[in-house]
């Protein structure tokens, strides 16, 4: 089975639970923000050494995600902490997070299984 085709049944019942809302489990899903804007400061660090075929503009983007992502990430964590009110529901939260987290992990895992040994780029990928 692909990396990127992660199934969980448990995972999948809890995304489908009527009174887990929409807004709470897609906002806990996206904490996964409150750790970008360092990584995304390491990773501007790096892509010109790791990608030095993209362009300095190409990497704007990447840059707004320093200060724009701990901003989401603030203002998630205040969501999430407000419509979390019983156990059941933060509970919920924590596994929906970490159902993303399995998930991002797995498509690094199937990104770093199809890089070639080298290090070098594919060179359909360029």
């Amino acid at each position: 089975m692909p990396a990127t085709s992660v199934r969980d049944d448990g995972a999948a019942a809890l995304w489908r639970t009527p009174e887990f809302t929409e807004r709470l489990r897609a906002v806990a899903a996206s904490l996964t923000e409150l750790s970008a804007p360092g990584l995304m400061r390491t990773r501007i660090v790096a892509f010109p050494h790791h990608y030095p075929w993209i362009a300095a503009d190409g990497l704007a983007y990447f840059r707004t995600r320093i200060r724009q992502g701990g901003r989401d990430s603030e203002e998630a964590l205040a969501l999430v902490q407000t419509w979390a009110r019983t156990r059941e529901q933060q509970e919920r939260a924590v596994a929906v997070l970490a159902f993303k987290c399995d998930v991002l992990w797995a498509l690094l895992d199937a990104v770093e299984r199809g890089a070639p040994d080298d290090g070098a780029v594919a060179e359909d990928a360029t």
